[in-house]
């Protein structure tokens, strides 16, 4: 029986905390109204040597974010507890907005041929990094914003 009075006085309680937290703004969010994360996603955690490993940026802000360019990513490698960067292309200056809800996707052909300075694409732990920034003017003013998300090559 007090088990039956506990609840029944719990349970107005626990709707009212409910409704407050339903009613209530989003308190996870940064300064300037920026109420979610950007997120970094692959497809999977792991892919084969030669497979085209493909990602997903997803701006969950208010307000838009600013790639630096087209593909404004970079791959590394662990070896030895170090990262080398395993991929390189050149960053082609196009300013790129990714507005709040939109999805940035990305691929990066793990089998293509490397630069001799880079290291080499071989089974192991690889992360791919991402830069966004929180405004398009000049980006020395602004927030940057640097994802990261993490695989294997088998």
């Amino acid at each position: 029986m007090r088990r039956l009075g506990r609840a029944l006085l719990l349970a107005p309680i626990l709707v009212v905390a409910s409704l407050v937290l339903v009613a209530s703004p989003s308190w996870t969010g940064s300064q300037g109204g920026l109420d979610g994360a950007v997120t970094l996603r692959l497809e999977r955690s792991t892919f084969a040597i030669g497979d085209d490993v493909g990602f997903t940026e997803r701006n969950g802000r208010r307000e838009a974010i600013y790639l630096p360019c087209a593909d404004p990513w970079v791959v590394h490698r662990a070896v030895g507890g170090e990262w080398y960067r395993v991929e390189s292309h050149e960053c082609d200056a196009t300013i790129r907005a990714v507005g709040s809800g939109d999805v940035y996707e990305g691929v990066w052909h793990s089998g293509a041929p490397q630069a001799v300075a880079l290291a080499g694409i071989e089974p192991g732990y690889y992360r791919i990094d991402m830069v966004a920034f929180s405004c398009p003017e000049s980006f020395d003013k602004c927030q940057r914003i640097m994802t990261s998300a993490f695989f294997w090559l088998r």
